[in-house]
Order: structure tokens, then C-alpha cells, then sequence
């Protein structure tokens, strides 16, 4: 990477094009910098597919993300934030005063870019851009950013100083911990005088100190993005000893398809017994929204509403108040109540302070590190979760500040009695997801491979007799591997019309038995809306999928075959999940799933990756709990039982992406998973690729 004394018009013309194919919108003096650095493709490559799977990210590039991403590479020894040259080459011993900023640290002389905009947007084809208004198009940030509020397109606009801003920042944060400070020292000075019992052991301790102690804010307080390290850089945790002996052991469970050919008089059973699928829960034609803001709070109002019902038949669901009542309470005492969690955040003396609401308010409570089973559990409280708080109202007789010690919270969770009806029929059940036909990931031979397995072709003589037991085939999202789900993702494509990626799906499908029932729903790189719920992959985009009969249905949603309760999800917010709760791995999706089961939400979290759409109905909850629950998008393979529940991820049929090799995670691919149905869903994983 070099810097240049100017910015010829073919070069910016070209990074223009990139940026703008890549529908992602840039800061004049963001797109100035990259000129003069002159990135190249490949390097930008990386940076645009980086930010974009970022959490935080909105599609917009500022001075400052350019500005953080490329200085780190190029800073001399006094962290500088452009780096120093001297006829094109770095001079870190005295490195000259940088002509490229002014005193206060920003470019100078950024040049007009409207001309070069209007001929950079009148070489490209504009047909899938919106008609009006070319240049707002392609220079307005994300729409959660009004243009009004835009000091890029709205000029008369004095944005303020990023320095003043911080600055602000700063004291605002430090009201808040002075009073979370003087919150948590009033409750240590004046709780064990206004205290009326010790139900729950030596709360009382270590209460008279007098130190005022300020919180610092927490992990907690700020987005994390999805990538932290460079792709080239996978996490320290993939390395860890027990995620390598976590792999170690999920392979040991795997069985080899064997390579041996079977005979052509076998005949599978499956073929013997007709379909029995029920529908019991699909979004598809009942997700319409306006995006008002009733409607934002409708999906939550209505997950509060369910989860609080489940919560109500909990053997701890006494005596529970609302929150309105409790903080009319005038005197101490013992309370529960049902909340939805806020905000957590650690104190400086480890103590945790955790905001709930209900329909009703808002309330604060103190879990302390001495509970330190609480204190623990804490790690797995998420915002927007909702359980029953049991604690403790301090209130102090002077001040009447009030706060509630939180003596322990309960999950919805899955009872631990459930129980599951199987067939008498012998037949079982094949899941997998992330196909991804249409990349150039995808694994040919290896998914030949696994026809061949469920036409019983290959494997042993058993292996063979269990294939021919496979009455559905359950693909949990992505099938396809999409059309702009990222930048320049045309580069890693084989098909690039999103309508022959579905025609050549439905050719690879075809090959199936036509006795296996297959069941579709979607993900995030199928032709549906990014936001959860989804409805089923359109028929006009897929016709062929639903003229061979296939079952297209939402995400999620749940049918039953031949009896057993099968929900597919296709499971983006697991990676929420993994950032948010410290242990969590990718590595392994049944630890994941069991938060999922234990929270009775699909997707606990609004505001993170994950996006969840405005329905008056909350689709997430798991109000009625599945047998089976079966997700993807990890691409690893994982099962296990939680509380009589069977969690499935299924693995993938496509090679390591970027994306994957930037999360630390090694592919899972060919691992189909097979489930017997008439034994106690007895569950085996066939290796289609342990020999090869």
C-alpha cells in the first residue's frame, strides 16, 4: 500500500464502482483517504467483506472506520493516525509532519466529487438501482439514518466534533455511574438495619462500607462485532484444549460411510409407508407489517405475554407482583415479579445491576458476587430475556431509596417430564442445511456422494438398511447461496442468477427417492427477507421446488412426521448467542441450542446480527415445545438431548468461506444426520467424507 500526492481520476473512478456495485455508501473525505492510499482490489476486498459482518456496521463507510481500519497498519511508532511518507516510503525513525491533515488531525483539500460521481454512475448499469434520485441512492447511508439528519446530504447541518461528542459521552456516562455508585453503597451501608429476615443465608455481610464505588461499563454496554480478529487470525478459542477435544469426540461419534456398493435387489422400507406430515405452526402469508413503531412494540408485548404465561406455571410462581406494585410498596420485604431484562452491568466491585420491565415499569436490582450461583447465572441472562426475578426490596428509612437484591431468577425453560410418542413404524428422519448450490464452496462429490447414500447404492449392508428407513428430509435453510447476501459476492459464485441456482437445486433434488418427503425452509442466504420470521422461498423465484412436490415452508416452523413435533429454525441467532455468553462456542451448537430451550426463545435478543421483524406476533417463542428442534447456519454439526428434547445442527455441504475462516470455524460438511423414529429418536451422524 502506498500513498500518493494525487488521486487520478481512473483510479477513483474504479474504487467508486467497486464500492457503489457493492451497495455500500462512503464519506467523501472516507472515499478521499482510500484514494490516497490507493487500496488494492484484493486488500479492499477483504476490508468491505470484514465491515460487513460486523455488527455495527449500516452500510455506511466514515472518514473514521477508514481511518481506524487502515492507520493500524500503516502507524509509525507514535501511533499517528495516517502513516508518514517520504517519496512514497515510510520513514519511522523521524517521520515528517503528514501533509495530508491539517492541525486538528483531519484531510485537507478534499476535492468536489460530483463530476466524477455523475460520470462513475452513468458508466455503470443502473438497472437494479431505483430510477429517482441516482445520487441520493448511491451516497445516502442506511436507512436508519434519515438523509435529514445527514451532514453528507444535508450540508447545512454543523455536525459536531467527534471530540465534543465523546466528551458528552463521557459525562453522561459518568452520572449514570455516580448513580449506580451511590445505588449500590446506600444498599451496603443501610440494608442490614432496614432488612427484615435472612431467608436466603449472609446477605448481610460486608454491608457497612462507605466507599462510594463507581461502575465501569462492560462488554455489555456496547454492540461486539460478529468478526474480531482478521480471517487470516482465528480466535484464540478455536485453539482452546477443550474445543479440540470437543472435536475429537464429535468425530469419534461420526460413522464412516463405507465405500462398498450395495446389490440392486434391496428394497427400502420407507418406500412401503405413505407420508404423514401435519403443519402445525407456519409464518409464511401471516407476517404483514407496516413497520410502525405499534408494531415494534407488538412483538415484544406479545413475547412478554407468552413467556409470562409459560412462567406462571413454574412451581416458583408465587406471590408475584408487577412491577407498578412493587415500587409502590412503602417497607422492605420479601417480593417476585416477572421482568424482561433491560440492561445488565458490572460494577466495579463485580456486582451486577440489572434493569427489568413489565407492562407496568421499570425497576433496578443488585445481584452481588457473594450469590455467586446468581452472580454466575448472570453470564446467561440476555437483554430482552424474561423470567421471574426472586429478591429482596431494600428500602432505606431515611432516603427512601429502594433496591431489590435479586435472590435468584428462573427461565421458562422445558420441563424436565417431557416426554415423546413414537411410531410404531420403523422409519426415520435425514436433517441437513446449508447446501448452498450456486457457490463455488459448494462440494459436488460430496453430495453425490450422499444421494448415492439415500438410493442405498453405497455403505455396508446396515448402513444401507438405515438409509433405506429415511422417510423425510428436512433442509434447514440455505439452499441456495444467494444473490448479494455480501459484498463482491459474485466473485464467489458459480450460478449468478438466482433463479437457475433454484432450477440447478431442484435438479440435485430430484436425484433423491421420490419416497423421502423433503421439507424446505428457508435461511438467510435464500431469496426472503433478511429479518425473522420468514416466509416460505417464493414460488415465482423457486416454480420447479413446488411442481416436484416438495414442502415449502416459513422459518421457523414446525410439522409433524409421522407423530413426532419437528421444528426447523434455521438458526442466525446463534451466533448472537455465542458472542453474548462468556464459554460459548461455535465449535458447539447444542451448548447454543440448550440456551434456546432453556429461554424458550428462538431469538432472545433484538438489536444484535440477527434482525426480527415488526409482526404483531412473536414467531420466536417457543410456546409449544418441539421433540425435535433443528437448526443450521453454524455449519457444524452438534445433538444432543436437553430435558427429553432432541437439538440438531446439521452441518453443511459447503467449503470453508472467509466469513467462516474470520469466526475460527472449521466446517462440518457432508455430516448428514440421521434420526430413528420408532427407537426413543435413537440419533447417528453418517461421515460422507471419513474415507475419501
Amino acid at each position: 500500500m502506498t500513498i500518493v500526492n494525487n488521486h487520478p481520476d481512473e483510479y477513483m473512478k474504479h474504487l467508486l464502482k467497486v464500492l457503489l456495485g457493492s451497495r455500500i455508501n462512503i464519506e467523501p473525505k472516507a472515499l478521499w483517504y482510500l484514494g490516497q492510499l490507493h487500496v488494492e482490489d484484493r486488500e479492499l476486498e477483504k476490508f468491505l467483506q470484514k465491515i460487513s459482518f460486523s455488527s455495527s456496521f449500516n452500510s455506511y463507510i466514515s472518514w473514521e472506520l477508514v481511518q481506524s481500519e487502515f492507520s493500524e497498519k500503516n502507524k509509525s511508532k507514535d501511533n499517528q493516525s495516517l502513516p508518514k511518507t517520504t517519496s512514497e516510503t515510510i520513514n519511522e525513525t523521524n517521520p515528517p509532519s503528514d501533509p495530508l491533515e491539517d492541525d486538528q488531525g483531519n484531510p485537507s483539500d478534499i476535492p468536489d466529487y460530483a463530476d466524477l460521481m455523475d460520470d462513475v454512475f452513468s458508466d455503470m448499469d443502473t438497472s437494479s438501482y431505483s430510477p429517482q434520485k441516482p445520487k441520493q441512492t448511491m451516497l445516502a447511508p442506511n436507512p436508519k439514518v434519515p438523509v435529514s439528519e445527514n451532514p453528507i446530504l444535508n450540508p447545512t447541518i454543523n455536525a459536531e466534533p467527534s471530540f465534543e461528542k465523546d466528551v458528552k459521552a463521557k459525562l453522561e456516562r459518568a452520572k449514570e455511574e455516580d448513580i449506580e455508585a451511590s445505588i449500590e453503597a446506600k444498599v451496603e451501608e443501610d440494608n442490614e438495619g432496614d432488612r427484615k429476615g435472612d431467608r436466603k443465608g449472609e446477605r448481610g455481610e460486608d454491608l457497612e462500607r462507605k466507599i462510594i464505588e463507581k461502575s465501569e461499563p462492560t462488554s455489555e454496554d456496547h454492540p461486539k462485532a460478529i468478526i474480531e480478529s482478521s480471517p487470516s487470525t482465528p480466535p484464540p478459542s478455536v485453539e482452546d484444549t477443550a474445543i479440540n477435544r470437543l472435536r475429537e469426540s464429535k468425530r469419534k461419534s461420526w460413522e464412516i460411510l463405507s465405500r462398498a456398493s450395495g446389490t440392486s435387489t434391496f428394497k427400502p422400507i420407507a418406500s412401503e409407508y405413505a407420508p404423514e406430515i401435519k403443519i402445525l405452526q407456519d409464518p409464511t402469508g401471516k407476517l404483514y407489517t407496516e413497520g410502525k413503531l405499534k408494531e415494534f412494540i407488538s412483538v415484544q408485548q406479545d413475547k412478554f405475554a407468552k413467556l409470562s404465561d409459560i412462567l406462571k406455571k413454574r412451581p416458583e410462581a408465587t406471590g408475584l407482583l408487577n412491577i407498578n406494585m412493587i415500587n409502590r410498596l412503602e417497607n422492605s420485604t420479601e417480593i417476585s415479579f416477572i421482568g424482561m431484562v433491560v440492561e445488565k452491568r458490572q460494577t466495579k466491585s463485580r456486582n451486577y445491576l440489572i434493569q427489568f420491565e413489565d407492562t407496568t415499569g421499570q425497576c433496578t436490582t443488585l445481584v452481588r458476587q457473594k450469590t455467586q450461583d446468581v452472580h454466575r447465572a448472570v453470564d446467561h441472562l440476555l437483554p430482552d430475556h424474561v423470567v421471574i426475578v426472586d429478591g429482596y426490596l431494600s428500602i432505606n428509612s431515611d432516603t427512601r431509596s429502594r433496591i431489590i437484591l435479586v435472590n435468584d431468577f428462573y427461565f421458562p425453560d422445558s420441563p424436565t417430564t417431557h416426554s415423546v410418542k413414537c411410531p410404531e413404524e420403523d422409519l426415520g428422519i435425514c436433517f441437513i442445511s446449508d447446501t448452498h448450490f450456486g457457490s463455488t464452496g459448494w462440494l459436488d462429490k460430496v453430495w453425490h456422494r450422499f444421494v448415492d447414500y439415500l438410493n442405498c447404492r453405497i455403505g455396508t449392508d446396515r448402513q444401507r438398511e438405515q438409509a433405506g428407513k429415511i422417510k423425510y428430509l428436512c433442509i434447514a435453510g440455505d439452499l441456495v447461496d444467494g444473490i448479494g447476501v455480501y459484498p463482491n459476492q459474485d466473485k464467489h459464485l458459480t450460478i449468478t442468477d438466482i433463479y437457475k441456482q433454484y432450477e440447478a437445486s431442484a435438479e440435485y433434488l430430484a436425484a433423491i427417492p421420490d419416497y423421502i418427503k423433503i421439507i424446505i425452509s428457508p435461511g438467510d442466504h435464500d431469496a426472503v427477507r433478511k429479518a425473522i420470521p420468514n416466509p416460505a422461498i417464493p414460488k415465482d423465484i423457486a416454480p420447479d421446488l413446488y411442481n416436484q412436490g416438495y414442502l415449502m415452508m416459513g422459518n421457523p416452523t414446525t410439522v409433524s412426521l409421522h407423530g413426532i413435533k419437528t421444528q426447523m429454525f434455521h438458526g442466525t441467532s446463534l451466533i448472537d448467542i455465542n458472542m453474548s455468553i462468556p464459554g460459548m462456542s461455535n465449535e458447539d451448537p447444542f451448548g447454543t441450542m440448550k440456551e434456546l430451550l432453556r429461554s424458550r426463545d428462538l431469538a432472545p435478543t433484538y438489536g444484535k446480527k440477527t434482525e426480527i421483524a415488526p409482526v404483531e406476533k412473536n414467531w420466536m417463542v417457543l410456546d409449544t415445545l418441539p421433540d425435535i428442534l433443528h437448526t443450521g447456519h453454524l455449519h457444524k454439526n452438534g445433538y444432543g438431548k436437553y430435558h427429553g428434547i432432541l437439538a440438531i445442527n446439521s452441518g453443511c455441504f459447503q467449503a470453508q468461506t472467509d466469513f467462516m475462516d474470520s469466526l475460527g470455524i472449521i466446517p462440518d460438511f457432508g455430516k448428514p444426520t440421521i434420526v430413528n423414529l420408532k427407537d426413543r429418536l435413537n440419533t447417528k451422524v453418517i461421515d460422507l467424507v471419513g474415507e475419501y
